[in-house]
């Protein structure tokens, strides 16, 4: 009984084996799939045409946009949560001060910085947000740099 039954066994998997793979397509076609084609780089020729109106420029503008958006996980757009922005730590320097500061950008990120201002100011005025990156010494943020920014205002 188990010889029959490993030699049927056996007999299957030959066939199986020996079997056609089935076809969608004749021989050689594949489906039109803009996937399949020849992927494209930088020395291909892509042409601009220039819209001719102001109702096409914005047309093209918005799906722009819209490209974007889709690309960065913007879209749709989340919902605005409150910041929470923290100022601490403030130092006092030469003609202005450093303050560090923290805010929430979506509910458990948190965005660090310095804010650097001037002293001595009345009304509105301009500041510097220094945004900490991961850059160090491949980044010019450099004191001498921050301090002409500040007197410029």
């Amino acid at each position: 009984m188990k010889r029959l039954f490993f030699s049927f066994a056996l007999m299957g998997g030959v066939l199986i084996c020996a079997a056609e793979s089935p076809q969608v397509f004749p021989k050689g076609k594949l489906p039109d799939d803009s996937r399949l084609k020849p992927l494209k780089d930088l020395n291909g020729h892509f042409p601009f045409k220039v819209p001719a109106t102001l109702g096409q420029w914005e047309k093209r503008k918005a799906e722009l946009q819209l490209r974007v958006q889709v690309a960065t996980g913007l879209f749709p757009m989340p919902a605005r949560t409150p910041l929470n922005a923290v100022i601490h730590g403030k130092v006092k320097r030469d003609g202005f001060t450093a303050e560090k500061i923290y805010f929430e950008s979506v509910p458990g990120f948190y965005v660090t910085g310095i804010l650097f201002r001037p002293e001595e100011t009345k009304g509105k005025i301009p500041a510097i947000l220094c945004p900490h990156g991961h850059g160090g010494r491949l980044q010019m943020h450099s004191e001498s740099k921050v301090l002409d920014e500040i007197k410029i205002g």
